[in-house]
């Protein structure tokens, strides 16, 4: 292993060292890890603020260590780092007659005292939180005690004073316990000073190791779900190829297109545009088909290191034009636009915009994401509101038309000239791009058009996709019928949590609302504790609000159908596919969820079939569950 894949999340020092923003990160977290990087042994991994809460302990502990090591059979060890001026702060020694001497650290302030800040009592209760709720490994120290010093703590302190000045400070000959607590100041860092008077487990003077392998146990409890592990980046235009790039740099008066492979960045190309438009004074209109896709962009353009404000609108294409009609007062036959009653409307606004043009909004700067679900005519009517010069960005995937839009290459009056094309992914690990190009040429005959609709390029580069070591793999199943199918799910989720992965790292993801209402049920019956977030209620209003609700940063597991999931991904996908025969469904809409659904993973895809059109391929191409 490599130093820089045993750090994670992957790529977070590189973040700090082009002084890209990284909220709640200090100076001496980064200074320990890089040097717990440069001089531990291969064998240990290191993790930056890794999550206790929930998992470990309870809600009501919500703190995070700054910095975890761990050794898959020499232990764990848990680091609190303080950047503190010690002389804001006093130490009290408190004595009784029936309790242990105790000392507290207060920081001095105009108040008088504030709580007990003492860094070690801090340190240690994410120790006897980490201990006494990881089972397998409270066994081991059970059976042996001595295995008890398998996991440590320590407590570095990063402004310019000597490890004696520090430990002096927190009483260490007094009120440490040395066989479980380190204090250390920068200069044992910088002096050079051995790793083990560091890491004392790296000289395990016990001559003791665990039986199992802490660090496979470790890996899912000490680290967040992905997407709060990738909330921890800031994104701006740096993080952004040399060909993505030009998409995101101000065109006036140019229509700029992208055709983009699945996980190539589309999304992120149009929230940063989005953002450093906006950045730059300009009043912007970010478009998408549905309103998950809506609240993924959001949560993108919220991601950027560029400052909000109210420039950006967000609409997906519907609401655009209710809001448009309620704005100017004109009546419509349904509540909701929708696919049935959307010609006659757009024709009605389009008719109403001509005519006063300069009375409502128009935008500098237009983005359409997803752009393969929007109709000819909708981009006819969107033109519209484009200001005199103006600039257009639209972003699609011809393989994801789900809805059997027009094809990109017959849309005319959205610009001339060829499409900006993306074929590298930064979403798919290479297994992954395999399996897609294996299924869109086998699949896709008419839409492969290397120049319009390229293969996704393998990533020679070992780019980093993942803030962890990835383990990607592809499984299915052959499901006979419904009770297979709830058996198949149920048992592969026990799988998952018995692996420590977090439930919001799952999706699960269904052709129609019916089976993800029944599916639901399963689960619930199941896993009583468990809390799921999906879109599948009966009534709209109801199902609307669920949509809206429908966040990236949710600690519940995801159930949706295929159309709504497009543009997000997670860790791990189960996909049921579509059981309708063919008479019922045509063959291209089935291809194209099915290609939309195994680009969503990142790590895990496991395909429940039900159709016969895709064993052939699964056999070939997948590994039997």
């Amino acid at each position: 292993m490599s130093n820089t894949d045993r750090l994670f999340p992957i790529g977070i020092l590189e973040k700090s060292k082009s002084k890209e923003l990284i909220p709640n990160f200090e100076k001496g977290e980064f200074y320990l890890a890089d040097y717990l990087n440069k001089k531990l042994p291969k064998e240990w991994n290191i993790y930056t603020r890794p999550e206790l809460k929930a998992r470990w302990g309870s809600n009501q502990n919500k703190k995070t260590p700054d910095i975890v090591i761990a050794h898959p059979q020499e232990g764990i060890m848990i680091f609190e780092v303080k950047n503190w001026n010690i002389s804001n702060f006093f130490v009290d020694e408190i004595r009784s007659q029936n309790l242990k001497p105790k000392l507290d650290i207060y920081q001095k302030n105009s108040n008088g005292r504030s709580g007990n800040l003492n860094p070690i009592d801090q340190a240690e209760n994410y120790l006897w939180r980490m201990r006494n709720s990881i089972h397998e490994v409270l066994d081991e120290i059970y059976e042996n005690n001595n295995k008890r010093h398998l996991i440590r703590c320590g407590v570095y302190f990063h402004n310019p004073y000597s490890t004696e000045e520090a430990r002096n400070f927190v009483r260490f000959e007094n009120y440490v316990n040395p066989d479980r607590c380190s204090v250390f100041a920068k200069d044992y860092l910088d002096k050079g000073i051995e790793i083990d008077k560091i890491v004392p487990l790296i000289n395990n003077r016990f001559k003791i190791k665990s039986n199992q392998n802490w660090m496979n146990l470790f890996s899912n409890w000490i680290s967040p779900p992905l997407h709060r592990q990738e909330k921890q980046f800031r994104t701006s235009i740096n993080d952004l190829d040399n060909n993505q790039k030009k998409f995101v740099e101000s065109k006036p008066n140019v229509i700029q297109k992208i055709s983009g492979v699945a996980g190539s960045g589309k999304t992120t190309i149009a929230a940063l545009r989005a953002a450093i438009s906006a950045s730059n004074k300009k009043k912007v209109l970010v478009l998408c088909y549905n309103i998950t896709i809506k609240n993924f962009l959001i949560d993108e353009v919220n991601k950027t290191i560029y400052p909000q404000n109210e420039l950006i609108d967000f609409f997906h294409f519907h609401d655009f034009c209710k809001a448009y009609r309620e704005n100017n007062n004109i009546t419509y036959q349904t509540e909701i636009l929708n696919e049935e009653s959307d010609d006659n409307s757009i024709e009605e606004i389009k008719k109403h915009k001509n005519q006063n043009k300069d009375n409502s909004i128009n935008y500098d700067v237009i983005i359409i994401d997803e752009g393969q679900d929007f109709k000819k005519n909708w981009y006819e009517l969107i033109k519209n509101f484009l200001k005199p010069n103006g600039e257009i960005l639209i972003a699609l995937d011809q393989k994801q038309n789900i809805y059997n839009r027009e094809k990109k290459t017959s849309l005319k009056g959205i610009g001339g000239g060829r499409w900006g094309i993306l074929k590298k992914s930064y979403r798919l690990l290479n297994p992954h791009i395999e399996l897609a190009n294996k299924f869109s040429e086998k699949f896709f005959l008419d839409v492969n058009e290397e120049n319009e609709d390229p293969k996704i390029e393998l990533d020679k580069n070992n780019q980093f996709k993942l803030p962890f070591k990835a383990e990607p793999a592809s499984f299915w199943l052959n499901i006979l019928n419904d009770n297979d199918l709830n058996d198949s799910v149920v048992g592969i989720l026990k799988d998952l949590f018995d692996k420590k992965v977090s439930p919001s790292d799952i999706a699960i993801l269904v052709t129609n609302h019916e089976q993800g209402r029944a599916l639901k049920q399963v689960i619930l019956e199941n896993y009583e504790n468990i809390k799921i977030m999906d879109i599948f209620e009966k009534l709209d209003v109801r199902q609307r609000q669920q949509k809206i609700l429908f966040k990236v940063h949710s600690d519940k597991l995801k159930m949706a159908t295929i159309a709504s999931f497009k543009g997000w991904d997670r860790r791990n996908i189960l996909i049921i596919t579509d059981k309708t025969s063919n008479i019922e469904k045509n063959n291209a809409r089935m291809d194209f969820e099915f290609y939309t659904s195994i680009t969503r993973v990142r790590e895990k895809v496991f395909v429940l079939n039900r159709n016969k059109r895709y064993e052939e391929f699964l056999v070939e191409n997948f590994e039997k569950y």
